[in-house]
């Protein structure tokens, strides 16, 4: 195929018009690349101020952290207790001044060093303890310990910690506790001199205390040594004015009669006295003994109230008597009980006006295996606040009374202890004006065996 032809005659149009094409297309590809790079220029600018402001950023950043620094070196530095990390050798690898002012050393002088160092030498074994706790626990752990000192007294603090637990450091706070140490120095002393004034005031104590039992024993001794030789001379009195009641001696007159009778009554009233002296003496010098043997409590009751007849006849009383339908036996000594209800009798009758009511009841607990044996009057009765003093020897409730009644206040004393000797209890209940009530209570054998060891 041949190509087409050519026309030499267009040959002039079509340049121009090429030339007038590349014309553009230059044009155009100038107008773009003046865009491209304006774009460029415009990107690399706004990069630059955004470099600024994160320059201006890390610049306030900066600024802020440092301030933060700061702030935090000051509070660390100067904080109310030292600051102190450690590793696990006992070598210090920081420390805030506060430790410094503790240890009188310069930071720079202090870091690792061996924290033994700066410890007086009496508190080594608490460090090593110490230091081997927060190696081997968990937790926090805490010790007291002396520091070396330039100025002669030492500068004790308290060490506190975490322990390593995996980690190759332990971070310390020491608080200072040498005031609190002075005052507890302070305090032990005075312990130690009040301990020696009680020890000293505790030995006069013994001492007086020692002499006063001598002078009780020495009292008691003369009461009793007194109680036999006033007893010799007032049964001689005794005997003969029984005998002259016989009329041994011939007729009496009416009147010497009375008069023997009075001397009589007195000489038995001042027997009993000196008898409950006598008791009374022996029982504080530790010298009372009781017989012990079984014996029928019926008769020593019945006993007691026949000895007591008379006194209440004269005042023209109604005495009651009410006991078990079985026998009571008790392991005691009978003479001594006799006494003890013959004692409170007396008192019934005593503190009952002429024409009162008193009686004696016995009541039986088999199940306790004991025996209640109740002493009872419509007398005057006893105050609530006279209570405590009736059993107190040497003691009346009532000064009044002293003077209105007859007795030394020996009775009440007596019998509690005698009741207590026989392993026994006492109690009394009462309502002023109206009457009391004396309530023993004592443990009783056992029928059944008394007559098997019998038998045996």
């Amino acid at each position: 195929m041949r190509p087409p032809s050519v026309d030499p005659d267009n040959m002039p149009n079509l340049r121009q018009k090429a030339e007038k094409i590349l014309s553009g297309r230059k044009k155009r590809n100038a107008e773009l690349q003046a865009g491209d790079l304006q774009r460029l220029v415009h990107e690399l600018e706004v990069h630059q101020i955004e470099l600024e402001l994160q320059n201006e950023e890390l610049v306030q950043s900066r600024i802020e952290t440092e301030a933060a620094l700061v702030k935090y070196t000051n509070l660390y530095d100067f904080a109310p207790v030292g600051y102190i990390t450690i590793s696990r050798d006992g070598v210090i690898h920081n420390a805030n001044l506060v430790t410094t002012k503790y240890f009188g050393v310069e930071r720079s002088l202090l870091l690792n060093k061996r924290f033994g160092g700066y410890v007086a030498q009496e508190s080594f074994p608490i460090l090593n303890n110490f230091l081997k706790q927060l190696d081997i626990g968990d937790g926090e752990k805490s010790c007291e310990l002396a520091l070396i000192s330039n100025q002669g007294e030492p500068k004790w603090v308290q060490l506190e910690g975490t322990c390593f637990g995996g980690s190759d450091i332990s971070r310390l706070t020491l608080t200072d506790i040498t005031e609190r140490k002075k005052i507890e120095a302070l305090l032990s002393e005075e312990k130690d001199l009040l301990t020696y004034r009680v020890e000293e005031r505790t030995a006069d104590l013994i001492r007086i205390n020692s002499e006063l039992e001598h002078a009780l024993r020495t009292k008691d001794d003369f009461l009793a040594s007194m109680s036999h030789e006033l007893r010799t001379p007032l049964n001689g009195i005794l005997g003969l004015s029984e005998s002259l009641q016989l009329n041994t001696y011939g007729e009496l007159k009416e009147k010497q009669i009375k008069a023997i009778e009075t001397i009589e009554e007195s000489g038995k009233h001042l027997l009993v006295l000196i008898n409950d002296i006598l008791d009374l003496s022996k029982i504080n010098a530790g010298m009372f003994e009781i017989s012990l043997a079984p014996f029928s409590l019926e008769p020593i009751c019945r006993s007691s109230l026949n000895l007591t007849k008379g006194m209440s006849g004269k005042k023209k009383q109604h005495v009651t008597f009410s006991f078990p339908n079985q026998p009571i036996i008790i392991n005691g000594d009978a003479q001594r009980l006799k006494q003890v209800c013959i004692n409170l009798l007396s008192n019934a009758v005593k503190f009952t006006p002429v024409g009162g009511e008193l009686g004696l009841d016995v009541d039986l607990d088999e199940l306790e295996q004991h025996v209640k044996i109740t002493v009872w009057d419509k007398g005057i009765g006893i105050k609530p606040e006279e209570m405590p003093k009736l059993f107190k020897a040497f003691t009346q409730i009532d000064a009044k009374l002293s003077r209105q009644y007859e007795g030394t206040g020996l009775g009440l004393s007596l019998v509690k202890k005698i009741v207590e000797l026989h392993h026994g209890t006492i109690q009394v209940t009462s309502t002023y004006g109206e009457g009391s009530q004396f309530i023993i209570v004592l443990p009783v054998m056992d029928i059944k065996q008394i007559h098997q060891e019998n038998d045996i």
